[in-house]
């Protein structure tokens, strides 16, 4: 079994879910003896808080559905191909709303976060411990879990279920398998959802950060054909490496079915082809899609400048007005350190193997370091 480091309360974050949502994830998987207690008290805790549900559902979805944001701006990449950082950059700006931390876990009671948000805060640790990124219940996030909150198809079905990974990947981004009914569900709930967003901070721009959405482009092309694009893309031997880590630690303190460290490695080289495969399909199919590729080894080297270069070329506003707010958090930044980590020849042939074409793609070579 993979090691486990990121120690959790024993809920799963499926407990700010719909009771729906909750029982279709779960669906006839089998659930581990040793997880059976979390599933419990996950179960539990959503029927104990579903008035509050109720109340989200008359009063506060309402709202939600009747904002638009004026501009919007989708990050993709891959997971750890440097979305965070850009992501929280640009929410620095006043003018910026986003997911909260809060609404991943919380999507259906955004009108509760007087209760919920303490609770929250208490409980969940202030960095992710595989490469201590900060962690705060209003910071920026990536909507994913929210979506599983919502809507039974989300992605991040697989950190519960792993060995489903392939079946989920595809229902969630190629929406294979699911009915023209089930297709329209998740079409609202994904716009419900981010719109949502805009009740935490009513900024003008609305910056969503997803990898999965790497693969969902030509969906979210059409519901927003106005959107802008950024795709920060990494050297893939690091974000192999980084990546490995990174899972190993998180998805034994999620999962309800354990799997192997060489399990999950495997995962790791096969979704990170298929989700390019779908985003290069995406850019043959929609000329002239209003993105910028950024390389994260750049955008780390002047940030600010890069962010600059970005604002011009995607037509965005303001950036004057927020470049001291865009300052401060890089200079917040500097005592960061970033992990460091030993790649054995046996992964260098692997990423080799598995993701030679974007290595040379991107003209890319093994780190030095």
């Amino acid at each position: 079994m993979a090691n486990n480091q990121f120690k959790l309360p024993p809920v799963s974050p499926l407990m700010g879910s719909t009771l729906r949502a909750f029982r279709k994830t779960i669906g006839g998987n089998p659930v581990d003896p040793q997880c059976k207690a979390k599933k419990s008290i996950t179960e539990a805790i959503i029927y104990l808080i579903s008035p509050f549900r109720w109340y989200e559902k008359m009063f506060v979805l309402p709202r939600a559905r009747k904002k638009n944001p004026e501009e919007i701006v989708f990050i993709v990449g891959h997971w750890r191909g440097g979305t965070t950082f850009l992501h929280n950059l640009m929410c620095q700006t006043e003018n910026a709303s986003y997911v909260t931390t809060y609404q991943t876990v919380f999507p259906n009671f955004m009108g509760s976060k007087w209760l919920f948000g303490p609770i929250m805060k208490a409980i969940m640790p202030d960095k992710r411990p595989s490469d201590n990124v900060k962690l705060a219940v209003d910071f920026p996030q990536e909507e994913e879990f929210a979506l599983g909150g919502v809507n039974p198809h989300a992605y991040y079905r697989y950190m519960f279920f792993p060995k489903h990974y392939k079946k989920y990947y595809a229902q969630a981004t190629r929406f294979e398998g699911l009915s023209e009914e089930e297709k329209q569900t998740f079409r609202r709930d994904y716009k419900d959802l981010i719109h949502k967003a805009l009740l935490n901070k009513p900024g003008k721009l609305l910056v969503v950060k997803n990898p999965v959405n790497t693969a969902r482009i030509k969906f979210l092309h059409k519901e927003y054909p106005k959107a802008k694009w950024i795709h920060i893309y990494r050297n893939p031997y690091t974000v192999f490496r980084s990546t490995l880590k990174f899972f190993t630690q998180l998805l034994p303190t999620l999962w309800f079915e354990g799997v192997s460290n060489d399990f999950i490695q495997q995962m790791i080289l096969e979704t990170y082809v298929k989700l390019y495969q779908d985003y290069d399909s995406a850019l043959a199919e929609i000329p002239g899609l209003n993105m910028v590729e950024l390389k994260f080894e750049d955008f780390e080297k002047d940030p600010v400048g890069n962010l600059r270069s970005i604002y011009n070329k995607l037509g965005l506003k303001d950036f004057d007005k927020s470049h001291a707010q865009f300052d401060n958090y890089v200079n917040s930044q500097k005592s960061y350190q970033k992990n460091k980590y030993e790649m054995p020849r046996e992964m260098v042939e692997l990423v080799d193997k598995y993701w030679g074409e974007y290595v040379e793609r991107w003209g890319y070579g093994v780190p030095e370091e």
